[in-house]
């Protein structure tokens, strides 16, 4: 495995030649087309058009609303260690980061994530609070993650991937639907569920109550309560306008015990959001689509610095985004289809001892996309798009995407791709001048963290092959991607101890870089018509550095490849029996690694989780009863942070729940 990931061309060859000697082995013994017949799956995330999965220009993970519900997941963090290449991070039992092939700290932030075509990215500190999301996984129909960089879709954070989460349309459902999930570690959850349709009209709500202990031996307990609201019109037949508001509240728990830097205290956080989306279908075929935008998030989060006495600290923040985006899809011509578009953002950020000003920060972003596909023959797909971003005060920025897909066989496709991304430095990493204030009268006390005056954008370099199909006689469909990513630019913080100054500076600077190749595997298979079984594997083998810290003008330097995990796995198995009975069994393997920030040495990480499930007709309604068993073998794990001098780890030990659903 050492060689293939080390990107030995013998072994490349070899591969090859045996993947296209199987297809040629297949087409040798007479396969009709007709064996192959069947909707293969389609995408939207990859480039903006409808496409067979085999056709895209990406390699894309796509969970449906059956996968959905036959995983153990309780959250959407949990099912996304189904991903080839996916790490999930607890640094408390409600707060997860999300990355792909590690070098991530506590917000990772090199992942786009929408809703609903929404971005929920902080432009303050950067990442998705996942804890803070107005959603809940029953109200999800479809994911679709792109695994590698797509920022020539989505733009900048689509760094190293973008996770696309499309919830249940009120046209997908009727009826009402209340849910219960209770279990280890004080969960208590509660969520309903109502839709309404009349003629032209939809209405969909939702609503939810949260509670959660967190880990056994953390102050990380959560509270929290949900509400969503969705219209839907569709005043003529080529007309459809889909409104959207959403409200989460909760309470977090953060600190540990005797901890003078990091305290016990409770933070409180809320996140809304209003979205208008309006499509028209035209009558040449084509289609114009509109979508507005504004999103909220707040954090109250001050306490006393006991490390330095009669000081505070204070991690508050808010920020708004405002967003409006036009496109238009079109076919100018046979075997040619286009996507053209353009947009405005406004992010307006507020974080007074974190960016050291009383005013909002504001950053604009003017952007122009196109993607572009062009069918050359039967066979072969010349694909190439691009997305234009000017930023106020850094500059502009061009993301440009080229793929070529081979159909050799009816639903296998080769793909050779290359790509370029950028990452733009969230708010804080900007214009960072954090410190701790004298409680007497405000005034600053000690600089512990700041940033110099310019940091630039990270950026990524990607070089894909990938082969995509679907063996129809073996119900079985195959996603191989090898892979070399070039990131340039990492920013990180840097240690600074200036000669004569009595405290330690940490700045924020592009201080890394990395060379990531290897090779992802996703296979999704139907041994019997009541079985199915996902499998995601991921090798990679890193080489980068960066800088580490400069004491009395010494400049240290260090390795970055203990932040990425060499082999990540993940598995799920799902089995129908009758009566209504279904099982499904997970199984999640990550090898070390070290996460940055806060985060910790973390050692190998496997795995089980188990679902039991029973759908039954009970006084006239759909009842199902669930039982969820998490690290079934209860192979405690210290995840993300590890027991040091007073604080406490993040042990997880065996988790069960019980979950009712009751239809009607």
């Amino acid at each position: 495995m050492g060689l293939l990931v080390a990107w030995r061309p013998r072994c490349w060859i070899t591969a090859f030649s045996l993947i296209f000697s199987t297809g040629f082995w297949l087409d040798a013994h007479a396969l009709s087309e007709q064996d192959f017949l069947g909707d293969m799956p389609v995408v939207l995330s990859a480039a903006r058009l409808v496409q067979p999965k085999h056709e895209a220009p990406a390699a894309i993970t796509v969970f449906d609303r059956a996968m959905i519900e036959a995983s153990p997941a309780l959250d959407i963090t949990d099912l996304l260690r189904l991903v080839p290449g996916f790490q999930v991070g607890s640094w408390s039992g409600s707060e997860k980061s999300i990355t792909s092939h590690g070098i991530a700290d506590q917000l990772g932030r090199r992942m786009q994530v929408l809703v609903d075509g929404r971005s929920v990215y902080d432009p303050v500190f950067g990442g998705v609070l996942w804890q803070s999301l107005p959603l809940a996984l029953e109200d999800v129909e479809r994911i679709e993650v792109v695994r590698g960089p797509n920022a020539a879709a989505y733009g900048a954070n689509a760094f190293q991937g973008a996770i696309n989460i499309i919830t249940r349309s009120p046209a997908a459902s009727r009826g009402g639907r209340a849910q219960i999930t209770a279990g280890a570690y004080g969960r208590r959850q509660a969520d309903l569920a109502e839709d309404w349709a009349s003629g032209v009209h939809r209405l969909q709500l939702r609503a939810g109550l949260h509670d959660d202990d967190g880990f056994i031996q953390r102050h990380d307990s959560i509270e929290s309560t949900r509400f969503n609201a969705r219209y839907q019109y569709q005043p003529t037949p080529r007309d459809e306008l889909d409104f959207q508001i959403g409200l989460r509240d909760s309470t977090v728990d953060k600190g540990f015990p005797d901890d003078f830097e990091q305290p016990l205290r409770d933070t409180e956080l809320r996140h809304t959001y209003q979205q208008l989306n309006w499509q028209r279908l035209l009558p040449d075929g084509s289609d114009l689509s509109l979508q507005l935008y504004h999103s909220y998030q707040s954090s109250e989060d001050a306490y006393d610095y006991g490390a330095l006495p009669g000081t505070f600290l204070d991690f508050s923040f808010t920020n708004h985004r405002y967003d409006a985006e036009l496109q238009w899809r079109v076919s100018p011509a046979p075997g040619t289809r286009l996507v053209l578009g353009g947009g405005w953002r406004m992010d307006q950020g507020e974080a007074r001892y974190a960016l050291d000003t009383d005013a909002d920060t504001e950053v604009r972003q003017l952007r122009l996309f196109m993607h572009g596909e062009h069918r050359l023959s039967e066979r072969w797909l010349l694909q190439a798009g691009a997305m234009a971003e000017d930023f106020e005060g850094l500059g502009s920025y061009l993301s440009p995407r080229v793929t070529l897909n081979h159909t050799f066989l009816p639903r296998q496709s080769l793909r050779l791709g290359v790509a370029r991304g950028y990452r733009i430095p969230a708010l804080y990493e900007q214009y960072a001048n954090f410190g701790a204030y004298l409680i007497a009268d405000g005034s600053e006390a000690v600089i512990v963290e700041t940033s110099p005056d310019q940091v630039k954008p990270e950026s990524i370099t990607a070089y894909e092959i990938g082969l995509v199909g679907e063996l129809k006689p073996w119900r079985t469909s195959y996603d191989i991607k090898l892979f070399r990513h070039v990131l340039d630019d990492l920013i990180d913080t840097v240690r600074v101890d200036p000669v004569g100054y009595p405290f330690s500076l940490w700045e924020f600077r592009n201080s890394g870089q990395m060379d990531l190749r290897g090779i992802e595997l996703q296979l999704d298979m139907k041994p019997t018509p009541r079985t199915d079984l996902h499998l995601a594997w991921s090798v990679t083998d890193p080489d980068g550095d960066r800088l580490k810290s400069v004491r009395d003008g010494v400049v240290v330097n260090a390795s970055l490849n203990e932040r990425v995990p060499r082999h990540t796995f993940g598995a799920l198995l799902r089995q129908r029996l009758s009566g209504g009975w279904s099982g499904s069994l997970g199984w999640f393997y990550v090898d070390p690694m070290i996460w940055g920030g806060e985060g910790d040495d973390q050692r190998a990480i496997s795995r089980f989780d188990l679902k039991l499930g029973r759908s039954m007709r009970l006084l006239g309604s759909d009842v199902k009863l669930e039982l969820l068993v998490q690290n079934l073998f209860n192979r405690g794990y210290y995840d993300f942070y590890l027991p040091k001098d007073t604080r406490t780890g993040n042990l997880f030990d065996r988790h069960i729940y019980g979950q009712v659903e009751v239809r009607h």
